[in-house]
Formats: structure tokens, sequence, C-alpha cells
């Protein structure tokens, strides 16, 4: 009988290494492992090593997709050993680096690399004190980075000068489908940036701007924006003070994203009927007169 740590393709150690020497002793079984798709490291709040000793497998593992290294305080020195290794990578699409001290300098180098790298699409940097300069590294990413699907940037005290870097590098971005920004510190110049984004933006689904710094004049610029928008299915977004006409306008964004869910469903439906349709080998003729009438 094999040894069933090589075979597993999903590992879970949240909280359950405490020192680096067990971490040291555990990585040739997640290098070895070549079925491995799903490593879970996070809140072990270890050191740079953790990341650095990471990098190195990133750089050859033929399998794994998945990384959370969430809360494990690497710092700089981490994050540029990351970096390094996203620079080359072609097989991880979900990296979690939420709480790790990574700041400014953290970023930058982070969001270098993710110009060169060409299949992360869920990206989270949440917790990590990025601030405006940290935004602006990626935004800029962001402008020649055409894979990145999903991007968490929570409690990062980012202010309007970032989020209006986002928004303009956003706009015509052809796959980010999640952003998440809250808890920053994004007052009405950035939700007016958000707001001409959703506009003309045609993929993302879900906004989240909750406990920013946004008064009624932002988040009614961000209502009407969401009100001429097709493709967003939810959003968040506060403010203290409310009058009956924005409870109005709540219930028509309520019922707006509603209708783009029920959309969305038609078309997921109409595209899954035509794929059952061809697969099943069907009359050529019917896939086409499908599609002709969409």
């Amino acid at each position: 009988m094999g040894d069933t740590t090589t075979e597993m393709t999903e590992i879970e150690l949240q909280e359950k290494c405490k020192s680096i020497e067990t971490f040291t002793r555990l990585v040739p079984t997640f290098s070895g492992n070549t079925s491995l798709t799903s490593l879970n490291l996070s809140w072990n709040n270890l050191n740079e090593q953790v990341a650095i000793m990471m990098a190195d497998v990133l750089s050859s593992h033929p399998t794994l997709m998945k990384l959370n290294l969430g809360a494990n305080n690497i710092g700089f020195q981490g994050a540029k050993a990351i970096a390094d290794a996203l620079c080359s990578n072609t097989i991880l699409v979900d990296l979690n680096l939420k709480n790790n001290q990574i700041r400014r300098e953290g970023t930058e180098v982070l969001a270098k690399a993710l110009c060169l790298n060409t299949t992360l699409q869920r990206f989270n940097l949440s917790l990590n004190y990025i601030q405006d300069e940290g935004a602006e590294a990626i935004a800029s990413m962001l402008l020649v980075n055409k894979t990145l699907c999903s991007l968490h940037l929570d409690f990062n005290a980012i202010t309007n000068p970032g989020a209006q870097a986002l928004a303009n590098s956003i706009e015509h971005h052809p796959c980010l489908t999640e952003l998440d920004l809250w808890y920053n510190r994004i007052a009405d110049q950035g939700a007016e940036a958000f707001a001409k984004m959703l506009v003309v933006n045609p993929t993302l689904t879900h906004l989240d701007l909750y406990s920013s710094k946004i008064t009624q004049t932002g988040t009614r610029a961000l209502l009407d924006a969401v009100l001429q928008n097709s493709t967003l299915l939810s959003t968040n977004f506060q403010y203290d003070e409310e009058d009956e006409n924005d409870q109005d306008m709540k219930k028509a964004i309520f019922q707006k994203t509603n209708t783009n869910k029920k959309q969305n469903q038609q078309y997921k439906t109409t595209i899954s009927t035509l794929f059952y349709l061809f697969y099943q080998e069907m009359d050529q003729e019917l896939l086409v007169s499908s599609l002709m009438k969409r």
C-alpha cells in the first residue's frame, strides 16, 4: 500500500503547522506529491521562510493550482520569493496572501511578477496595508495582465488616489469579474471613479465597497451607474445617512441586479443546452440555427 500523503489532492494545514521546523520536515511531502492540487497553510504565523520554501515548490510542482499562505508573516522577503516563482509558474490559478505584512514594497514586486504571469486567476492581498502606492502598482499591473478574474484588496488603507487608479485600469479589463475593496478609506472621488467604470465595464459581476468613507453623493453616483450596467450581479456599499429617495434607489438596484442575474442564468442555460446538443451529435444545422436565434 502506497504512502497516502503522496496521493492526496488537497492538504489542509490551517493552524496545524506552528513551527518552521515542522514545516521544513513537511516540504518534501509537498514537493513529492504530484497529485497535489490544493494546499492550505494559512494561520500558522510562521515567517518569510515558509514563502521562500514554497516558492521553490512552485518553481517545479506540476499540479499545484491553489495555495493559501494567509497569516504567516511572510513580509517583503517572502513576497519577493513568491513573486520570483510567479514569473515562471504556469500552473497556479489561486493565490491567497492575506494578512502577511506585505505592504507597499511587497505589493510592487508581486505586481511586476503578475505582469509576466499568464495563469493566475484569483489573488487575495487583503489586510496587508498596501496603501495607495500598492493599489497603484496593482492598477498598473491590470493594464498588462489579462487573466485575473478575482481580486481581494480589503483592509488596505486605500484612499481616493488608489481607488481612482484601480477604477481606470479596470474600466476595459476583459476578465476581472470580482473586486473586493471593503473597509478601505475610499471617499466620494473614488466612488465616482468606480461609477464611471461601471457604466462601460463589460465583465465585472461583483463590487464591494462596504464601510468606506463614501457619502450620499458618491453612493448616488454608484447607484446611477449600476442602473446602466448589464453585468453586475451583486454590489455592497454603505453610508450613514439615508433619505426616502435613497431607499427607492436601493430598491431599484436590487431589482436591476436581479434582472442581470436572470439574464445571466438564461445565457448559461442556453449555452449549456447548445453544448448538450453538440455532444449528443445532433444535426449541425440545428446547432447553427439555435445560435442564430440568440
